[in-house]
C-alpha cells in the first residue's frame, strides 16, 4: 500500500533498476528465442507474433541474442577480464555488421553481407527468412554502442555511461515508434519502400532500450532526472507515469475513433474532445499535487522557523544579527540583551561598535574587513563589552557571515558567551598562583634554613664527640710539649755545666781533669740525659701525629660545614664516607665494631658536601639503633651506570607498619627532644636531587640495610 508513495518520494534504489535490466533484456531474450523456434518448428504466431505479420529476420535474432546478453552479464556482476574482452569483441562484431547493412541501404552500396549467411528466398517451414530493415540496422547499431560503453573497460567514466543511457534511451523510443505504426496502422511509421520492421523486433527494442537505460543505473540520464527528494524530481515521478498512461488512452481513443466512427470529422472531433478530457484531468490532478506540495512546504517552513525561533530564543549564547558596514542590530535574542544589560528595543538602536570596549574596537573592524573581502571564513576570540551600567563584560564572540565566501554579504551572526565569572576566576587563580609561587619561594628559603638548621644540630649532636676526639691528641702534645720544656732546661743546664767545666780544664793543669769529667758524668746520670735525647724523638713524632689528627679533623668538619653548596663537582665517594666516618666516629666506636668493604668505584659529578651528610645521618641511626654492642658495615660497588653505597647494621630493626613513613618529613621514633624528624627525610631529597635511589631493607631483631644507588655521570649539570 505503501510502496507506490515511497517511491514517488525517493525513487528507485540502484538493486531495483539492476533487477529492472535483467528482466527486459531477459525478454528480449525470450523473443529472440520465440522467433528461433517457430522457424525450427513451422509456428508463424511464435515467429511473428502472429500469422499476418513478418517474422523477426535471423540476423536481427542473432544480435537480440548478443546484446541483451552482453547486459544481463554486466549488470550480474561477471567482470571476469577474458569475459570482458570476448563480450567487446562480440558487441564490436554486432556494430560493425550492423553498421555495414545500414551503409549498403543508405549509400546504396552493392553490398549483400547477409546473403553470406542466410540465403534470400529461403522458406523455413513456409515461414519466409527475412532480411534486416535499415532501421533496424540502425538501432541494433546503437544499441551494441550502447551495451559496450557500460562495459568495465568505459564504467569508470560517468559522461560515457551518460551516452550509453541515452543511446539505450534512443533504441527504445524507436522501437516504441515503430510499435505505434502498428498500433494506428500507419506504414509510415514502420515501413516504406525500405524492408518492414516486424512487430515483434519493435517489442525487443523497446525491451532492450529500456534494459540499456536500467543498466546504466540511476546516477546515468535520463533517470538521473528522477532521481533525489527535489522538487523536480518528485513531479517527474508523479506525472511521467500518468502522462504515459493518458497518451496510451488517448491512443486507444483514437484507433477506436477510426475503426468505428466512419466520419471521418466526427472522428477528428471525438479525439479532440477526449484528449481535452484527458488535459483536464492531467491539470486538475497537477495543480492539485503542487497545491498539496506547496501546502506542505510551507507548513514545514513555518514549522522550522518556530523552530529555529525558540532555539534563537532559548539559546543559552547570545545570538545577534548585525547589518554589515553599519553594525547596527537587526534581531538579537534575550541572552544577548541579558549580556549587555539592554532591552531589544535600545540594542536596535545600537551598533556593533557602540558597546564594545575601545581596546577591542581596531581588532573587530580589522577582523570584519578580512571576512568582507573572503581572506577568512569566520574570526572569533575573547574581547570585552560595556553593558548599560558602565561595567567590563567579558564575552567569546564568533562572528560569521550569512553568505558564502566569495559573495557580498548583507548581515552577519555574532555569537557571544559571557565568560566574565571565568574571567574573574582566571583572574583569581593568576593572584592565588603569584602567592603559591611566592610561598614556595618562601618555602624553599625556609627548606635551606631547615636544612642548615639540621646541619647545624648534627654539628651540635657530634660536637662533643669531636671535641673529645679533639681532645685527646691536644692533651698528650700538651704534655709532651710540658716534657719537651722541662728536657729542654735539664739539656741547657747540662751546657752550661760542661761550658764551665771545659772553662775550668782551659785555666787548671792536667790533675783537675779526672775530677771535672766524672762531676760531668755525675751530672749527665742525675738528669737522665741519655733517656732525654732518647725520648725527644719519640714526643716530636707523637706530636706531629697528634698535630696530623687535628688537622684532618678540621677538615673533615670543613668539609661537612660546606654541605649546603649546591655546585657539583668531580668527587670520590669512598673518600667521602672516610671524611665523614672520622666526623662521627666518636659515635660509632662505642656502639658497633665499623666493617669497611670499599670497592673500585670511578669519581662522578656530585655534591659531595650534601652526600656526606647522607652518610652521617645514616651511620649516626645506625648507631643509635644498636642496643649494647653490634656491627655496622659499609661496602660501596659500581654497577652498570650507578654507583652503590649500602650502609648496614645489626641493630633493632624497623616494624613493617612504619618502614614507609620513615622518610616522611619529622617522622622520628626517637623520644622528644632526641630528634626533629628530618635526618632522612633530607637525605631522601638530596639522594632524589643527584637523581639517584635510596631504598631501605629491614628486619626486626636482626638490623636494617640502607642501599644508595648514584648515576655515574662525568658531564652531570645540577
Amino acid at each position: 500500500m505503501n510502496y507506490l508513495p515511497k517511491i514517488i518520494a525517493n525513487g528507485l534504489s540502484k538493486a531495483t533498476y539492476n533487477y529492472i535490466a535483467l528482466i527486459c533484456c531477459g525478454m528480449t531474450c525470450v523473443l529472440a528465442l520465440m522467433a528461433i523456434t517457430g522457424w525450427l518448428l513451422r509456428i508463424p504466431v511464435l515467429a511473428a507474433l502472429s500469422s499476418e505479420n513478418i517474422p523477426m529476420a535471423p540476423s536481427t535474432v542473432i544480435c537480440f541474442l548478443i546484446v541483451p546478453v552482453a547486459i544481463i552479464l554486466q549488470a550480474s556482476r561477471y567482470n571476469g577480464e577474458k569475459l570482458q574482452y570476448i563480450l567487446s569483441a562480440l558487441l564490436l562484431t554486432v556494430a560493425f555488421f550492423c553498421g555495414v547493412v545500414f551503409l549498403q541501404y543508405a549509400a546504396s552500396l552493392p553490398l549483400d553481407i547477409e546473403s553470406v549467411f542466410f540465403q534470400k528466398a529461403e522458406f523455413k517451414g513456409g515461414i519466409p527468412l527475412g532480411r534486416m530493415s535499415p532501421l533496424a540496422s540502425a538501432a541494433l547499431l546503437l544499441a551494441a554502442l550502447a551495451a559496450l560503453l557500460l562495459t568495465e573497460s568505459f564504467k569508470s567514466s560517468q559522461k560515457v555511461r551518460n551516452l550509453g543511457s541515452m543511446l539505450g534511451f534512443t533504441v527504445g523510443f524507436t522501437g516504441f515508434a515503430i510499435f505505434l505504426g502498428y498500433a494506428y496502422g500507419s506504414p509510415i511509421i514502420y515501413r516504406t519502400h525500405f524492408i518492414p520492421v516486424a512487430i515483434s523486433t519493435s517489442l525487443a527494442f523497446m525491451l532492450l532500450g529500456t534494459g540499456i537505460v536500467a543498466a546504466a543505473g540511476p546516477e546515468s540520464l535520463p533517470l538521473r532526472w528522477f532521481q533525489g527528494d527535489n522538487t523536480q524530481a518528485r513531479l517527474l515521478r508523479s506525472f511521467a507515469p500518468v502522462l504515459l498512461l493518458c497518451m496510451a488512452i488517448n491512443g486507444a481513443g483514437d484507433i477506436f475513433a477510426i475503426n468505428t466512427i466512419h466520419n471521418a470529422s466526427l472522428a477528428v472531433a471525438f479525439s479532440t474532445i477526449s484528449f481535452f478530457i484527458l488535459l483536464c484531468a492531467v491539470l486538475i490532478g497537477i495543480s492539485h499535487y503542487v497545491s498539496r506540495m506547496l501546502d506542505k512546504s510551507m507548513k514545514a517552513q513555518r514549522d522550522s522557523e518556530q523552530r529555529f525561533r525558540a532555539v534563537f530564543e532559548q539559546a543559552a549564547v547570545g545570538v545577534a544579527q548585525v547589518r554589515v558596514g553599519t553594525g547596527q542590530f537587526v534581531m538579537l535574542n534575550k541572552k544577548y540583551c541579558e549580556i549587555v544589560g539592554y532591552s531589544q528595543e535600545e540594542m536596535q538602536g545600537l551598533t556593533f561598535s557602540k558597546i564594545t570596549h575601545p581596546y577591542d574596537s581596531q581588532t573587530d573592524l580589522l577582523s570584519a574587513q578580512l571576512m568582507r573581502e573572503g581572506k577568512i571564513a569566520e574570526y572569533s576570540g575573547e574581547k570585552r563589552y560595556i553593558d548599560k551600567n558602565g561595567s567590563i563584560v567579558w564575552v567569546n564572540l564568533t562572528v560569521s557571515p550569512m553568505w558564502s565566501i566569495g559573495e557580498d554579504p548583507d548581515y552577519y551572526i555574532a555569537v557571544v558567551e559571557d565568560i566574565t565569572e571565568r574571567k574573574l576566576i582566571e583572574e583569581a587563580l593568576l593572584k592565588s598562583h603569584e602567592e603559591l609561587a611566592k610561598a614556595y619561594d618562601e618555602l624553599k628559603s625556609a627548606q635551606v634554613r631547615v636544612l642548615h638548621q639540621e646541619k647545624m644540630a648534627s654539628i651540635g649532636q657530634l660536637a662533643a664527640g669531636v671535641a673529645h676526639e679533639i681532645n685527646n691528641p691536644i692533651g698528650f702534645i700538651s704534655s709532651n710539649l710540658n716534657s719537651l720544656r722541662r728536657y729542654t732546661d735539664k739539656i741547657a743546664a747540662f751546657s752550661r755545666m760542661q761550658l764551665a767545666a771545659l772553662e775550668n780544664i782551659s785555666g787548671n793543669g792536667d790533675s783537675q781533669i779526672k775530677e771535672i769529667l766524672d762531676e760531668m758524668r755525675e751530672q749527665k746520670k742525675s738528669i737522665k740525659f741519655d733517656y732525654i735525647v732518647d725520648d725527644l724523638g719519640n714526643i716530636i713524632d707523637e706530636s706531629l701525629d697528634g698535630a696530623n689528627r687535628v688537622r684532618g679533623i678540621v677538615r673533615d668538619l670543613k668539609s661537612f660545614s660546606r654541605s649546603d653548596e649546591s655546585e657539583f663537582k668531580m668527587a670520590d665517594i669512598n673518600a667521602g664516607i672516610e671524611s665523614t666516618i672520622n666526623i662521627v666516629w666518636n659515635e660509632l666506636k662505642y656502639k658497633a665494631t665499623l666493617e669497611k668493604e670499599f670497592g673500585d668505584i670511578p669519581p662522578t659529578k656530585c655534591n659531595i658536601g650534601q652526600l656526606n651528610q647522607v652518610f652521617m645521618n645514616i651511620l649516626v641511626n645506625a648507631a643509635h639503633a644498636i642496643p649494647t654492642h653490634g656491627t655496622i658495615t659499609v661496602k660501596t660497588w659500581s654497577e652498570g651506570s650507578n654507583i652503590y653505597v649500602s650502609i648496614t647494621d645489626t641493630g633493632t630493626g624497623i616494624p613493617a607498619d612504619i618502614l614507609s613513613k620513615i622518610f616522611d618529613p619529622f617522622f622520628t621514633t626517637k623520644e622528644v627532644g632526641s630528634g626533629a624528624g628530618l635526618g632522612l627525610s633530607i637525605a631522601y631529597d638530596i639522594i632524589k636531587k643527584h637523581t639517584g635511589e635510596i631504598k631501605v631493607d629491614s628486619q626486626v631483631g636482626k638490623g636494617t640495610t640502607f642501599t644508595i644507588s648514584i648515576p655515574i655521570d662525568e658531564d652531570f649539570e645540577s
